[in-house]
């Protein structure tokens, strides 16, 4: 299947005449290998005992899922456009997106379409940090998927995803961020979407 990678895990039993027990275990594995493995598309095969291995395997994903991947969800007093306007407009983006009382918002330069790049350096205690990505989907109002490298903070790519629904008399903003560990991230979010608020509050229509 397209974008599935099936890996076969072998575990032994020299007890059995069997020369070892095999389970194959189907992985979903998009392009962007955020994804852990699901349950539903596994398979058991040949003998009974592996099916604690099996277990033991799914809890271990199950758990790394929930470790790397950050869900937070907000509620805003205002349209869809002027959550994603805060998202995707450098303008409003200085006054909150990666910003603290000890640093400054150096420049911002955003290509907003798909396959476009974002920057957004930061001067903390004269270091500069830079916090870049790629635009995955674009859905104004309502939905942002896009990468987010930040080589000082944490290794690796991670993926961030703004889902923004109407609701009565406002707006419900879906966060996620995945590929990393999230537990350095977590906070720092928490603290920027208190700014969010405030910065969005003052956005007229």
């Amino acid at each position: 299947m397209v974008g599935e990678t099936e890996l076969a895990i072998i575990a032994p039993f020299p007890t059995l005449s069997n020369t070892g027990i095999y389970e194959t275990v189907t992985r979903n594995s998009p392009a962007n290998g955020a994804d852990w493995l699901n349950e539903k598309t596994f398979s058991r095969f040949l003998c009974y005992p592996s099916v604690a291995l099996v277990a033991s395997l799914i809890q271990t994903y199950h758990f790394m899922e929930q470790s790397s991947r950050l869900i937070l969800s907000r509620f805003f007093s205002v349209e869809p456009r002027a959550v994603f306007d805060a998202w995707t407009k450098p303008e409003l983006m200085k006054s909150w997106l990666f910003k603290s009382p000890d640093n400054e918002i150096l420049s911002i330069t955003t290509v907003l379409k798909v396959g476009g790049r974002f920057s957004i350096l930061e001067l903390n205690e004269n270091e500069k940090i830079d916090h870049f990505g790629e635009y995955l989907e674009i859905e104004k109002p309502n939905k942002l998927v896009f990468t987010l490298e930040v080589p000082r903070h944490f290794s690796g790519v991670s993926k961030v995803s703004i889902e923004i629904r109407d609701k009565q008399n406002g707006c419900e903003m879906i966060f996620s961020q995945s590929g990393i560990n999230t537990s350095k991230t977590r906070e720092s979010w928490e603290i920027m979407f208190e700014m969010l608020k405030a910065v969005i509050s003052n956005i007229c229509f």
